[in-house]
C-alpha cells in the first residue's frame, strides 16, 4: 500500500530541506527493488505554514503570545508540573492607567506603552517562562518551577519597578504603573 511522510532531509551540500516522500509499491519487482520513492521538495510550503502558525499564536501589537495560545501554554505547563510534582506561578499584570494614556496622549502612545510594558515583562523573566497579552491592558506570565516564594517576590518587584520606568515617544513621556496578582500551582489549585 502507498504511504506518504513529511521528512526533514539534509542535502549533500549540508543544507536542510523538507520533503514529502511517497512510497509506492512497484507492480513487479525491478531487481531487488519492490517499491519506488517519489521525493518532492516542499521546503517553501513548510516554512510558510510554520510562519502562519507562528503568527496566529502571536499578539500583533506586542509580539507576545495571544490569549488562546497563552491558555494552551498554561495547560501544558500544568500537565508538566503534575508529571514532575513541581509548581508554577501564574502572574496577572494589569496596566493601571492605559485608558488615561489613550485619552490624554492618543492611541499611538498607548500602543507604544503596551509594547514597552510587554518588552519589560519579557525581559524581567527567564526565557523559559511564557508571557502573553491576555486582554487590552492585561498580561499573563507563567513562571515555571517557582517553588521559592522569596525568589518569586523578587521577580515581581523587579517587574513593577521596570514597568514604572518612563516611556518616551515623539517628545512625550508617560509613566504607568501596574497591579499584579499571583496564583501558585498546585497550592492555589488549577
Amino acid at each position: 500500500a502507498p504511504s506518504r511522510a513529511l521528512r526533514r532531509l539534509v542535502r549533500r551540500d549540508g543544507t536542510v530541506c523538507w520533503a514529502n516522500l511517497d512510497v509506492r509499491p512497484l507492480p513487479e519487482p525491478v531487481g531487488e527493488a519492490a517499491s519506488m520513492v517519489v521525493v518532492r521538495d516542499v521546503t517553501d510550503l513548510h516554512e510558510q505554514s510554520e510562519e502562519m502558525a507562528r503568527r496566529s499564536a502571536i499578539d500583533s501589537a506586542t509580539g507576545l503570545l495571544n490569549r488562546e495560545h497563552f491558555r494552551q501554554a498554561l495547560g501544558r505547563e500544568i500537565a508538566r508540573c503534575r508529571e514532575e510534582s513541581s509548581g508554577l506561578a501564574l502572574v496577572w499584570v494589569d496596566v493601571d492607567v492605559l485608558k488615561d494614556v489613550n485619552d490624554r496622549h492618543g492611541h499611538a502612545m498607548g500602543d507604544v506603552v503596551l509594547r514597552a510594558v510587554a518588552d519589560r515583562i519579557e525581559s524581567g523573566v527567564r526565557p523559559s517562562d511564557a508571557v502573553g497579552r491576555i486582554g487590552g491592558d492585561e498580561f499573563g506570565v507563567i513562571i515555571s518551577r517557582s517553588g521559592d516564594v522569596a525568589g518569586l517576590e523578587s521577580v515581581l518587584d523587579r517587574l513593577l519597578v521596570a514597568i514604572r520606568q518612563p516611556v518616551r515617544a515623539d517628545n512625550d513621556e508617560v509613566v504607568v504603573t501596574a497591579s499584579i496578582g499571583v496564583a501558585v500551582f498546585p497550592g492555589d489549585g488549577v
